[in-house]
């Protein structure tokens, strides 16, 4: 299966880091400098438990290919109504069977909406949609503290 993480910020970073750890077939989707960035230096996990550095595939916007199986959405949700039409503008170049799994939080404040339910509104209905969610925080999970998820 091949991963498709759009963000490497803390989420994004933190489980498509552990997805790499495991062999799962990771590229991050980032702009410029950041994708520079994690070229030359990496991206380094800190835990209490545990510290790594992955150096990931990476690629820009302008380099995707349709051969992802999953989508992971890690970015802010006041980027996720951006990022869906951003997906829905390209969907002929991604694969038909599109999975996304939105792993934003928050409320998107264009339109009050959670963001799983402003990409139910911006996808086309075949895109298969999931939502982590929950009162996680990046910070928390990185600490192994106790944190709600939710999958819907």
């Amino acid at each position: 299966m091949k991963i498709l993480v759009v963000g490497a910020g803390g989420i994004g970073g933190f489980y498509g880091a552990q997805l790499h750890q495991v062999g799962a077939d990771i590229t991050f989707l980032l702009r410029g400098k950041r994708k520079q960035l994690i070229d030359e230096k990496g991206l380094t996990i800190e835990t209490p438990e545990n510290h790594f550095t992955i150096f990931p595939k990476t690629v820009l916007a302008d380099q995707l290919e349709p051969i992802y199986d999953l989508i992971i959405l890690a970015v802010s949700s006041q980027a996720i109504r951006s990022v869906g039409h951003w997906i829905r503008d390209r969907i002929n170049i991604m694969t038909q069977e599109l999975n996304i799994v939105c792993a934003a939080k928050g409320i998107c404040v264009e339109n009050l909406e959670l963001p799983i339910d402003t990409l139910r509104n911006i996808l086309p209905s075949y895109v298969r949609l999931a939502c982590l969610s929950g009162p996680t925080f990046a910070a928390e999970l990185m600490q192994n503290l106790p944190a709600a998820t939710e999958l819907s």
